[in-house]
């Protein structure tokens, strides 16, 4: 959580916003959004370089669960522009419009979203075959290799009432992955997790980030959660208060190595 001591955005960051616009694959320019008589995004402007690493953090009612929504299309703007690669997402109306989008934009919920009566595989497959109705056999194919490359090989024909909540995250992050997006959104993804299996999957995500080159945009209360990431953005009562890049970076596959190994493991 944000405390009040947080450090002012200096001229530090000011060169780093100017290379940040430069390369932004992530824009959003004095951005509002009410609802009802409550006013949650105050006047939201930010740029996400790509190939950043992003955290948002602030405690609860801060607006960063709704920006990152608005950012997906999910929820409609009241005034601004938000802009996500090629995509000006202020201004989709269309399904079609907004399944190019979420081709490009994957988002990973905390409560994992999977459908209790389809496996782990087909939950992966869903998207790819019946919103953009690609080939069968080649998205089975990409989705055994994603749920391989995030341990869960011998769980893909399990149920989600099957899997442990750190296994049915991981199975969330797979069927982000599979529309192969450019850039992957994650609201509280280590919220239900212990220190291990949150620490697993932030090793998934810097693994997507530095070796795939996948822009990661990530909201979380907890600040060490946050400094896995290349930069920390501070909300609260709707406003940025503070935009600062990480000093040491954690990197999570070594602290990973330097837990005691589990029994049964």
């Amino acid at each position: 959580m944000a405390s009040p001591g947080d450090p002012p955005i200096g001229r530090q960051e000011d060169s780093a916003m100017v290379r940040q616009e430069d390369s932004a694959i992530v824009r959003l320019t004095d951005v509002h959004k009410s609802f009802g008589a409550t006013e949650v995004l105050r006047g939201i402007s930010m740029n996400i370089a790509k190939g950043e690493a992003v955290c948002v953090i602030g405690p609860s009612g801060s607006g960063k669960s709704t920006l990152l929504r608005c950012i997906n299309g999910l929820i409609p703007i009241d005034r601004g522009e938000i802009h996500v690669g090629p995509h000006a997402v202020h201004r989709l109306k269309s399904d079609k419009d907004m399944i190019a989008l979420r081709k490009d934009v994957s988002i990973v919920f905390q409560q994992y979203n999977l459908f209790p009566h389809k496996t782990a595989l087909q939950n992966v497959m869903m998207a790819p075959i019946h919103v953009l109705r690609e080939n069968e056999r080649e998205v089975r194919e990409r989705a055994i290799a994603l749920l391989t490359k995030v341990g869960l090989a011998e769980k893909q024909d399990a149920y989600p009432g099957e899997l442990s909540g750190g296994q049915q995250q991981r199975v969330a992050i797979a069927r982000a992955l599979v529309t192969t997006p450019s850039i992957v959104l994650a609201d509280e993804p280590t919220g239900n997790l212990d220190t291990r299996t949150s620490i697993e999957v932030m090793s998934i995500f810097q693994h997507l980030n530095r070796d795939r080159g996948i822009t990661v945009l990530l909201i979380t209360h907890e600040r060490d959660i946050a400094e896995y990431a290349d930069r920390i953005i501070t909300c609260r009562d709707g406003h940025i208060v503070t935009d600062t890049p990480v000093a040491v970076r954690r990197i999570a596959e070594d602290e990973l190595k330097a837990l005691p190994i589990e029994v049964g493991a």
